[in-house]
């Protein structure tokens, strides 16, 4: 048996099959980091993705925030009836043309409307409030202007609208679709002016940050918004600026403030904030909303 016995045999398989299955182990143990990693991996890339901004788009062309069509495009999404803004996209984390209701699409659309639009039918209702019409084909236009040539909408939908122009000294109307006339009837019947704005009630404040020009010719918007609380102490204000609207993430506080302070005291250059990327693409020549959404510096 040479120099060794049966049990010093038996103890040698023993220790061999303890290193094999030592080294087994280490290897699937070796495996499984290897996957975690490949796995911590991607998901970091991903979440880096998402997080910072999206794509690292090193083919864009950077854009003169004060050009003319460049604010034109800004104004479509920051619009709101009274000079009060809307909130869709301020509230939404991802916005595209199917997340509209048909009310809110024909909110956007009818902020191209004009008072020329709105043509009188030669009737007048029950009340003696005359009745005009606007077309199939100039709504049609505004909602494409909008959102673009595959949008859809139902026009089976009572709509009471605030414009910013007067007609018979009105700028308060309801329409209701017409199907004999291929368009909607529309009653102007109040007036309203411009809200009066309380700045300590503002919930949010925003500024355009960056404009790009992609390879394929669609522009995006890169937008900051704070979402913020404000607090009145005898007269002066603390404003605490949060980077999320369920104000979960208090990122700066400003304190003894005038109401025309609260704005201009966001550090908007250091701050990392969210902010809302506004996509617009092509039709024709004519750049229309294609989708939103926010991210998180």
């Amino acid at each position: 048996m040479g120099q060794f016995d049966v049990n010093s045999l038996d103890e040698y398989e023993k220790e061999e099959r303890n290193a094999r299955h030592n080294r087994g182990r280490s290897a699937a143990i070796f495996f499984v980091i290897c996957i975690s990693f490949s796995f911590g991996l991607l998901f970091y890339l991903i979440f880096n993705f998402y997080i910072n901004g999206g794509f690292k788009r090193d083919n864009s062309t950077p854009l003169d925030l004060s050009d003319p069509d460049i604010r034109t495009l800004y104004s479509y999404v920051t619009y709101g009836t009274r000079g009060i803004r809307n909130d869709k996209f301020i509230s939404n984390s991802s916005v595209y043309a199917n997340t509209f209701s048909d009310s809110e699409k024909f909110y956007y659309a009818l902020q191209f409307a004009r008072a020329s639009d709105f043509v009188y039918t030669n009737e007048n209702n029950s009340y003696g409030q005359k009745i005009f019409t606007i077309s199939d084909n100039t709504i049609r236009n505004y909602m494409v202007r909008f959102f673009g040539p595959n949008i859809s909408y139902s026009n089976n939908v009572q709509i009471n609208y605030v414009f910013p122009f007067n007609v018979n000294k009105m700028n308060v109307a309801k329409m209701t679709y017409n199907v004999k006339r291929r368009g909607f009837d529309v009653v102007f019947n109040k007036y309203l002016g411009y809200e009066e704005v309380n700045p300590i009630n503002d919930q949010y404040y925003t500024r355009l940050a960056e404009a790009l020009r992609l390879e394929d010719g669609k522009i995006i918007l890169r937008e900051k918004v704070v979402y913020v609380e404000v607090v009145e102490n005898e007269g002066l204000y603390s404003l605490y600026i949060f980077k999320d609207p369920a104000h979960q993430e208090l990122i700066d506080q400003k304190i003894n403030l005038t109401s025309s302070q609260l704005e201009n005291s966001i550090d908007w250059y250091n701050l990392k904030t969210a902010y809302i990327e506004y996509t617009f693409d092509l039709n024709g020549t004519v750049y229309y909303f294609l989708s939103s959404q926010i991210f998180y510096e």
